[in-house]
């Protein structure tokens, strides 16, 4: 089933953060994003989304790991992903969004070096997301607004997801980025379909399942 959902971010953001939420609900949409739950009243929202009948549709995994192309970072994003998943089962949300262009670019070590770290930093977390049932959202993003992150393109996001091998693990196919970084929407949209979660993000509403 897909339904919209608004990113409370960046839409009615001159609000308070709970006044958005009765926003969200007044213009006749079922779910909101946000993005960062350390820096929110989890017990707050999980009640106000209650009283309101809205649904969380994904929010990001915190805390934020600075790139999932390093090494050293497996134990740290194992922790940040149980941690996450914790608030996700409160929340009734089945959606993380992981590390925006899986983090910084790390200088040193070639893109092949990096796109294997970070493969297998995310089949560190594959059981903790099956077992929990929640899917992993992986978003390349454009590098005008995103300089320094280190994934860009759809086919190397494919590559990085077909490599884990899990269903519980997916592009965000944000169309916004797509468009400023490679065009082609229509054509990668349906090429890499079944790998995906397809979005329209930057402060628009979102596809969501």
């Amino acid at each position: 089933m897909v339904k919209f959902a608004v990113c409370v971010e960046m839409i009615f953001n001159y609000l308070p953060f709970l006044e958005r939420l009765e926003k969200v609900k007044e213009v006749g949409v079922s779910a909101f994003e946000f993005w960062d739950w350390t820096k929110r009243n989890v017990n707050a929202i999980a009640e106000k989304k209650e009283k309101l009948g809205l649904s969380v549709s994904s929010f990001n995994v915190c805390p934020r790991i600075s790139s999932l192309t390093s090494p050293d970072v497996k134990e740290e994003f194992v922790s940040s992903i149980e941690e996450s998943i914790r608030i996700a089962k409160k929340l009734d949300c089945n959606n993380l969004i992981g590390p925006v262009g899986l983090g910084r670019y790390v200088r040193g070590l070639t893109r092949q070096e990096q796109i294997k770290n970070a493969v297998e930093n995310l089949k560190a977390v594959v059981p903790l997301l099956e077992e929990s049932g929640i899917t992993l959202l992986i978003e390349p993003v454009n590098p005008i607004n995103h300089k320094g992150l280190f994934l860009r393109k759809s086919a190397e996001a494919a590559k990085i997801i077909s490599e884990v091998g899990s269903s519980a693990v997916k592009i965000l196919y944000d169309f916004y980025h797509q468009q400023l970084t490679e065009g082609n929407l229509i054509n990668n949209a349906k090429r890499y379909f079944d790998l995906s979660f397809p979005a329209i993000e930057h402060g628009i509403l979102h596809f969501v399942e």
